[in-house]
């Protein structure tokens, strides 16, 4: 399995001034929705680490499990209006997406921890 890390910064109490390439300058803000966030998760752990902690009173400030993610994604598609979306919907792009770059079926499989090709070929569309 491979893990990245992500690391997000809260720019919101103040813009970043950038200059275009027309000499313009402008001042680009984060999203207050992260800032949000951001500042929620400060109160369930100062810790570094995931992003995404859980409020519940079982397993406060812990990671959250892969099942309540896929329940929290699941939640979001449906009321998106996209309810075939799920957390594999990602993992299938991502596979797709390797295969229309020509990767080839041996470079991909360590991706996705398959033992035989036929598995990863389902993935494949």
């Amino acid at each position: 399995m491979t893990w990245i890390r992500l690391t997000v910064r809260c720019g919101c109490a103040r813009g970043r001034r950038r200059t275009g390439w027309n000499g313009w300058s402008r001042t680009r803000r984060r999203p207050a929705c992260c800032c949000r966030h951001l500042a929620h998760r400060a109160t369930l752990s100062r810790a570094r680490g995931p992003l995404f902690l859980s409020g519940s009173r079982h397993t406060y400030g812990q990671p959250l499990s892969l099942r309540t993610w896929s329940k929290v994604v699941r939640r979001i598609a449906v009321a998106a209006g996209v309810p075939q979306f799920s957390t594999h919907t990602t993992r299938r792009l991502c596979l797709t997406d390797l295969a229309r770059m020509d990767w080839e079926l041996h470079a991909i499989m360590p991706f996705t921890s398959h033992r035989h090709t036929d598995s990863t070929l389902q993935y494949i569309h």
